[in-house]
């Protein structure tokens, strides 16, 4: 089965970086902005910082099994709905379309799977402008994007659990008080605890 996933970064003046990541049974095909490579499955895992953004994707896109369609003046365009990350400050905790960059015309689950992966010329050109882009800061580290995904995901757990641990110890003071000091005090102190 055909997956895409997407990982979309917006700079402050210098446009933007989009990640298309289209996995085949054997093959992955990597579309960054215009250039795209194709790489087994085994490449990709060896190549740790394309396999860590491969992974983002993977969290920050809504659903990898469909493709949105946008009719723009009596064209087609199909994208994939998925977080951003803003001018390299936060993510975007909503969803939003972002059209295949290079293919955007093309339905990425109708195409055949590769039959080969891409020259090693074609890909070390790729990798160069990759480092290239990661290097100079357009690429944020995909350990800053999770984290902040992680973050944002489980901010109201922590929230939540944090005033249960609160109400419980109110309940244990008030709980401690009523056994060693009687009804008196605890009747006192009960009122500015709750």
């Amino acid at each position: 089965m055909i997956t895409v996933s997407c990982f979309y970064i917006t700079n402050y003046n210098d446009g933007h970086i989009n990640m298309v990541f289209i996995k085949y049974s054997k093959y992955i095909k990597i579309i960054l902005n215009y250039k795209s490579i194709i790489l087994s499955i085994e490449q990709l895992i060896c190549n740790y910082k394309l396999f860590q953004l491969y992974l983002i994707s993977l969290i920050l896109t809504e659903n990898m099994s469909i493709i949105d369609l946008m009719i723009i003046n009596k064209k087609k365009f199909y994208g994939i709905s998925t977080m951003r990350y803003w001018k390299n400050v936060y993510l975007v905790m909503c969803y939003k379309i972002i059209f295949l960059q290079k293919f955007y015309y093309k339905n990425p689950f109708y195409s055949k799977e590769p039959k080969r992966s891409t020259s090693m010329k074609k890909i070390n050109k790729f990798m160069k402008s990759f480092y290239y882009l990661y290097k100079e800061g357009y690429i944020i580290n995909p350990v800053f994007v999770f984290h902040e995904y992680y973050k944002n995901e489980t901010i109201e757990i922590s929230e939540f659990v944090n005033r249960r641990v609160d109400y419980n110890n109110k309940i244990i003071i008030l709980t401690n008080i009523l056994h060693n000091y009687g009804y008196d005090v605890y009747y006192s102190i009960k009122k500015y605890l709750f």
